[in-house]
């Protein structure tokens, strides 16, 4: 889950008690422009590797960053504007699952 305000990933996992709520199983994340810090993430999801990318934006860090599913940094791009790789808010995220097995990051950009 995507938690903006507070800059980070919260991954959940089942409750500890029947019909208690779900239990945090990790957090990562934190402010900053740096790898792995956020400005205002916006969505998170997940590919059938278990890779996760995550749309923040907030001025020049308008970018998709790509994070292990423990959240160890692998890679970012993008940053603000309008041409090719550039982004202006991205923050609806989606992993497009082709017939013949291939993957593709869909970014909805405002």
């Amino acid at each position: 889950m995507a938690d903006s305000h507070y800059n980070r990933v919260l991954v959940y996992g089942a409750p500890e008690t029947p019909g208690g709520p779900p239990r945090i199983v990790r957090s990562f994340g934190s402010e900053g422009a740096g790898d792995g810090q956020f400005s205002l993430l916006r969505d998170i999801v997940e590919d059938s590797k278990g890779f996760l990318y995550v749309g923040d934006y907030d001025g020049p860090e308008d970018r998709i960053e790509k994070f292990t599913a423990e959240g160890g940094f692998l890679q970012a791009w993008g940053r603000r504007g309008t041409g090719p790789g550039e982004f202006q808010r991205p923050q609806g995220l989606c992993i497009e699952r082709r017939r013949d097995g291939a993957e593709y990051l869909l970014v909805a950009d405002s």
